[in-house]
């Protein structure tokens, strides 16, 4: 809850921090990270699960982040960050599901379900 502070209190009128940004392009949350070009879609905050589809160049990219092998970090629930590329403060915690390959489109999706935010 906030805490009322009268000006003159703590230095407050000599004082004062504010942010310059909204700090959106800052990281907040330690990774892994996988990181989606959302655009202007807010949606995506609201989803339960979600499928990205990549290359075999930036799926190896994400397995580097990992840390560990694919199968293990779906079988130990390790959790990791989908961030909006172009906002990285904007995360959420999510588990990796699935790694499959569509050789119809030659690419790799990725299947994560969000966990449920935390007030």
């Amino acid at each position: 809850p906030p805490v009322p502070v009268s000006f003159g209190q703590f230095c407050v009128d000599q004082r004062c921090l504010a942010p310059v940004s909204n700090l959106d392009d800052r990281p907040w949350q330690l990774g892994p990270y996988l990181d989606r070009d959302f655009g202007s879609d807010t949606a995506w905050g609201t989803w339960t699960a979600m499928q990205a589809r990549m290359k075999s160049e930036e799926l190896a990219q994400f397995g580097e982040s990992l840390g560990t092998g694919f199968h293990c970090a779906i079988t130990a629930k390790t959790v990791l960050q989908v961030r909006d590329k172009n906002m990285v403060g904007r995360s959420r915690a999510a588990y990796l599901q699935e790694v499959s390959y569509d050789a119809s489109k030659k690419d790799w999706v990725v299947h994560v379900t969000f966990l449920p935010e935390q007030v």
